[in-house]
């Protein structure tokens, strides 16, 4: 890792630094993580010791980056090959489970986010810092179940798994324990 971490760095030494606190506190716009040494990629070199944003691209790779790979849970997979939710992963470059977006707030005709979701700032519905902090839009709908035992044994729609509370959604919560249906990974 410290191979990866010294080619990185040598690999952007002729480069002028595009995020972190070398340049004010940039982030990169497309996901990728920002390197200690203040530069966009993907992989352990960028995402690991000393990663200043989006340093969450440790996570599960996928796509050609891992061999065609899929997302667990029915996440998306990013143009650079990590598993999630948003825009991050499942807008431009999206290489499966693209469809599992919610739009939601102006971007999405208005549209609430379900299942007591956050609406982030770009328009996706979700979970955490990233849909429920800064720029997050007005409030969630009010939950009411959508499938399994609480909704008559209704299934839900492109895919999304039913959670053991009967509401449709993506990742540990929906598609986890007591998942009713449609529970595998995409």
């Amino acid at each position: 890792a410290l191979a990866l971490v010294y080619l990185a760095a040598a690999a952007d030494a002729q480069a002028v630094p595009t995020c972190g606190f070398q340049v004010g506190g940039a982030v990169c716009g497309d996901g990728r993580c920002c390197s200690r040494f203040g530069y966009c990629g993907s992989g352990p070199a960028y995402c690991g010791f000393g990663c200043q944003s989006n340093c969450n691209e440790v996570g599960e790779q996928c796509g050609i980056q891992a061999g065609g790979a899929t997302c667990a849970n029915n996440l998306c997979c990013s143009q650079f090959g990590f598993c999630g939710l948003g825009a991050q992963y499942c807008g431009v470059g999206c290489q499966s489970n693209c469809h599992a977006v919610q739009r939601c707030g102006i971007q999405g005709g208005g549209a609430l986010c379900a299942n007591g979701l956050c609406c982030s700032q770009f328009g996706f519905c979700g979970l955490g810092a990233k849909y429920c902090g800064v720029g997050c839009q007005k409030a969630k709908a009010k939950a009411v179940p959508q499938c399994g035992v609480q909704a008559g044994g209704a299934v839900c729609p492109n895919g999304l798994c039913c959670s053991q509370f009967g509401f449709c959604g993506l990742g540990a919560q929906y598609c986890g324990v007591g998942c009713q249906s449609q529970c595998s990974s995409g």
